[in-house]
């Protein structure tokens, strides 16, 4: 049956092999190929319709038996498809299409594409490489560029001699060709989808490989870049292990390359056999990178090798089910470096990256995780933290719930029982429903399908803790839609004692004593809020510091957040953060200094802003004080260092405390030697929170005269943090100016419309340059650049809406609408916060 989706193609033929040679002229920034495909007709057909965009079609020929027809050549650029008409129609059976084309390699990071890098000498090198999800194969080759149109390729790649070639599979053969070019064939691959192909070639290294039970596992980077690859090949042969003997299935592969890329519009790519990632992922030298600069990496590397199996041996059958892959991969990282790093507490802080899930789930513009995909532009949009953070959360959950041993079990079942093919949602519940006797799809049903989160609401009242919930919402909107109820799995703590609540959709706890010490969700494992009544607000309070470090994480972080939605004042925070004594846990850190850069964020004046820096300083300064500037000798604690540094940045730039200051100022100076790179990362946001347009320009050079990728972020993120307008401005221009690389201009413009005192600067270049910007950053870009126009003062408002009114960014409508809302959120708090300061 027809898809009634008029971007889907028709399904009258599937491709069963794509047979593709590419001859990329990196110089000229162009490249000539051609594809045989080998495919099945189940009716016969005049007209072949495949994918294809930004080719140049040259020849087509269709060939069944003896029969070798021309085929009329129709690009339609709207629809993205290539149309072949012949005269005699193919009939049912198998038969052979080739095709010749030509391409450009573009700077728009997508498709078959140019990067560049400079060396140590100075010279600048051009490699060509690919990224082709969600649906720009079809910018390098004409194909059936759908997921579940799953086939074989073999690739051939004709490359100058002295270039380094790569793709999915292992080289097979080598043949010179003339003019110093060789031919380079490599082994077919196995039945996948085509957005998950990948080549490079250029002037790159290679690794020695390390044998990972017969799987070989390669560095591929620049030239020189060879001793900063140790940290993370050794993590990549970890996780390949430790995931395979999780899944129960062996890779599907034969051989595993991890490609640091200089230009990369994505974090990663799960490409198979050719994992693509952004440089600061995979060149990493413990010597002089944070914890969490380490920690990005394993886990970006564990979430990319998980989707070897969840995405690329099952893969989802259409774009809308793309939460099957990215929130298993999200949650899989998780709980691979936390076997490869136990000390690192990884699960405390996912529960800190499930922040950012609330921040959008809140809204009315949220959407549900799997959500109706139609245009390619539908799909770049499921790219966001619903499909991964949320995604990854309510998994955590349901493993958390039923087990997870039975959760295990689950996902073997569904590994073997798919293998190759494309799943809906119901096929992964039917596994881990098989495997736990649980009703799995009722119980996921509202947290796949409906957009939101409850509010759990607790009390005690006639010897009962009563549970009730409601959505939760920042802005109450009298004529938004009813919402179906959730099946809340949870667990209720009473007098340190666990019991687990499934929610339909209240729940009664009978209690002992009124005066019972409750906790919902001690180990902080559900995907909702909780709002406790008077009472037990007050008695959480009281014995505030006998919570663990993961409770009071929680109930800061539903605090907060209640606070952004009126239930609470700032006051009631203010009085709860005050109550801290020696509090140690990062992530109760986190959260605290999220909201109050929040609060101080929401300040209209200056004077404003320096009263909550001075309420921040009697909270966190007696940590950092006891903590001191520095490691402690007998300090084998990683993560007591990243509270160290976290404390240090924000009293030095949200409290402007002298002594911060004066430090950071030595440390950037180099009056003060440091071997500690998140007090050196620290010092570097101080001195641009507080500092002048000379620093600037001195943070600038530094940035680009940096030789480790990590350095190069540290310096590029601080230069947005400037109170000094003509700083700004510089930067601003830098952006499109080269100064900046593509991947990143959009995301700094971003951070610089966030800047408290000279956002509106950043939005009026942003609105002068649309055009510019559009063309010139990557299309996944956009959506995150506007992230920051949430921040933008009162004034603003109404221009930011009518201006996104008359902008429309297709491949980011959700996100688009998501910040506007945050942006009338932030108002209110303003709204409120001026009226609290008054009254206080």
């Amino acid at each position: 049956m027809e898809s009634i989706n008029q971007h889907r193609l028709p399904r009258a033929i599937s491709p069963t092999e794509y047979l593709v040679r590419l001859r990329p002229d990196i110089e000229a920034a162009e490249f000539s190929g051609s594809v045989t495909i080998r495919a099945t007709a189940d009716q016969p057909v005049t007209e072949i319709v495949l994918n294809s965009i930004e080719l140049m079609i040259t020849e087509a020929t269709v060939r069944q038996g003896t029969i070798v027809q021309s085929a009329a050549v129709r690009l339609d650029e709207e629809s993205e498809r290539l149309y072949l008409t012949v005269d005699t129609a193919v009939s049912r059976g198998e038969f052979q299409i080739d095709i010749t084309f030509d391409g450009i390699l573009n700077d728009k990071l997508r498709g078959f594409y140019r990067s560049t890098f400079t060396d140590d000498a100075g010279d600048e090198h051009t490699i060509a490489t690919t990224q082709f999800e969600s649906t720009n194969a079809r910018r390098c080759f004409p194909c059936w560029d759908e997921p579940d149109r799953k086939a074989v390729f073999q690739v051939t790649l004709e490359v100058p001699g002295h270039m380094l070639a790569v793709s999915a599979m292992a080289e097979t053969n080598r043949t010179d060709l003339a003019n110093g070019w060789i031919q380079v064939d490599y082994a077919p691959t196995p039945l996948m989808s085509t957005y998950l192909l990948a080549f490079m070639v250029g002037e790159m290294e290679a690794s020695p490989s390390i044998d990972v039970d017969g799987v070989p596992v390669r560095i591929i980077h620049r030239p020189g870049q060879g001793d900063q690859i140790g940290f993370a090949h050794d993590a990549a042969a970890f996780c390949l292990r430790w995931l395979t003997d999780y899944f129960g299935v062996p890779y599907f592969g034969d051989k595993i390359d991890l490609l640091a890329i200089p230009d990369f519009a994505f974090g990663a790519m799960e490409n198979t056999g050719c994992v693509t990632f952004r440089e600061v992922l995979l060149l990493v030298d413990p010597e002089t990178t944070t914890q969490p600069e380490q920690q990005r990496s394993v886990a970006v590397i564990a979430h990319e090798l998980a989707h070897m199996w969840f995405g690329n041996l099952v893969t989802m059958q259409w774009w809308e089910g793309l939460w099957l892959k990215e929130a298993f991969a999200t949650f899989m990282e998780t709980s691979a470096t936390d076997a490869y790093r136990p000390d690192w507490k990884v699960w405390e802080g996912f529960a800190v990256d499930r922040s950012s899930a609330y921040h959008v789930d809140c809204l009315h513009s949220t959407r549900a995780i799997e959500f109706v995909v139609e245009s390619p532009a539908d799909a770049e949009g499921m790219y966001d933290v619903l499909t991964y953070e949320k995604g990854a959360a309510v998994v955590r959950m349901l493993e958390q719930f039923v087990g997870a041993d039975k959760f295990r079990d689950g996902i073997r079942s569904y590994m073997t029982t798919h293998a190759y093919g494309n799943t809906v949602t119901s096929d992964l519940w039917n596994a881990i429903g098989s495997a736990t006797d649980l009703p799995v799809d009722q119980i996921m049903h509202e947290w796949i399908y409906q957009g939101g989160f409850p509010l759990v609401d607790a009390s005690v009242a006639d010897g009962q803790l009563i549970l009730d919930q409601q959505i939760f919402r920042l802005i109450n909107k009298p004529d938004a839609a009813p919402t179906a109820d959730w099946h809340v799995p949870l667990t209720v703590q009473v007098n340190g004692v666990d019991d687990r609540v499934l929610m339909t959709p209240q729940a009664r706890v009978q209690l002992n004593s009124d005066d019972a010490s409750i906790i919902i969700d001690p180990h902080s494992h559900g995907f909702f809020r909780v709002q406790y009544d008077t009472a037990l607000s007050a008695r959480l309070a009281d014995g505030l510091m006998g919570l663990t470090g993961g409770q009071r994480h929680r109930l800061f972080d539903d605090e907060f957040d209640l606070v952004l939605a009126g239930r609470r004042t700032v006051a009631d925070y203010v009085r709860l953060a005050l109550a801290l004594d020696g509090e140690t846990s990062p992530p109760v850190w986190s959260t605290l200094s999220s909201g109050f850069s929040t609060i101080a964020h929401a300040s209209k004046t200056r004077d404003e802003q320096a009263a909550f820096g001075k309420i921040w300083a009697e909270i966190a300064g007696p940590q950092l004080a006891t903590l001191g500037f520095d490691r402690a000798d007998d300090e084998d604690d990683p993560l007591v260092n990243e509270v160290r540094a976290s404390l240090y940045s924000s009293l030095g730039s949200l409290s402007r405390e002298q002594a911060v200051i004066d430090h950071a100022r030595q440390i950037f100076d180099g009056s003060i030697e440091t071997t500690n790179a998140s007090i050196e990362s620290a010092a570097t946001r101080v001195i641009a929170s507080t500092g002048t347009r000379q620093d600037y320009d001195e943070v600038f050079a530094r940035f680009q005269a940096a030789t480790s990728p990590q350095v190069e972020r540290r310096y590029m993120f601080s230069l947005s943090r400037f109170d000094d307008a003509s700083a700004i401005a510089d930067l601003c221009e830098r952006t499109l100016d080269g100064s900046i690389r593509n991947q990143d201009a959009a995301f700094m413009l971003g951070l610089a419309v966030g800047n408290r005192w000279h956002g509106s600067y950043v939005w009026s270049f942003i609105t002068k340059n649309w055009d510019r910007i559009i063309d010139t950053v990557p299309d996944n870009a956009v959506g995150r650049m506007l992230g920051g126009v949430e921040w933008l003062e009162h004034g603003d408002v109404p221009a930011v809406h009518a201006f996104l009114d008359d902008h429309e960014v297709p491949q980011a409508k959700l996100s688009v609408l998501q910040h506007r809302e945050r942006l009338d959120i932030h108002h209110a708090l303003k709204q409120r916060l001026a009226t609290e300061s008054s009254e206080h």
